[in-house]
């Protein structure tokens, strides 16, 4: 009931961002999710999105929301919740700097948490990190401050500077 009333309400106040159709590249993963992100906020791609997470001035930004969702005995991310957590927060004149690097700073959080507890159960020292989400330097740098006690391991085809 809420979110009806909020997509209707963001709609109407940032009509522009929508004359334009939303592409789908059929993209999987996280791709998919920044591709909606952008678009809810007006940007390209998840391209432009991720620059403009890297041109927030700040050291720390606001909550997103990443929870999982169970589909067929399987848990997801919920995308439908990131983005109502960002419209929510742009409804309320967030900038778009601080909303892109809110996502990672967030997504950041919610791997660390989730390493954190498979970590406490199965008592391994060290994590394999792979994917190029990793190649973005706001989530790496904070997931490596987060898990300061864990020995992470990344492949050597992604050249890093963290």
């Amino acid at each position: 009931e809420n979110t009806a009333r909020l997509v209707d309400n963001y709609k109407n106040k940032f009509s522009k961002y929508f004359e334009k159709e939303y592409i789908d590249t059929d993209a999987d993963g996280f791709e998919s999710i920044l591709n909606m992100l952008a678009y809810t906020l007006g940007m390209k791609d998840y391209k432009q999105f991720e620059d403009t997470a890297l041109m927030f001035g700040g050291k720390s930004g606001l909550q997103i929301d990443m929870k999982t969702v169970e589909v067929e005995q399987k848990e997801y991310l919920d995308y439908r919740r990131i983005i109502q957590s960002t419209m929510s927060y742009k409804m309320a004149g967030v900038e778009d700097t601080l909303l892109a690097y809110s996502f990672y700073e967030s997504l950041c959080d919610f791997i660390g948490d989730n390493i954190s507890e498979i970590q406490n159960k199965i008592k391994a020292k060290d994590i394999i990190l792979c994917g190029d989400m990793f190649s973005n330097s706001i989530l790496l740098s904070k997931l490596k401050k987060k898990l300061n006690n864990t020995n992470i391991l990344l492949p050597k085809e992604y050249p890093l500077d963290y």
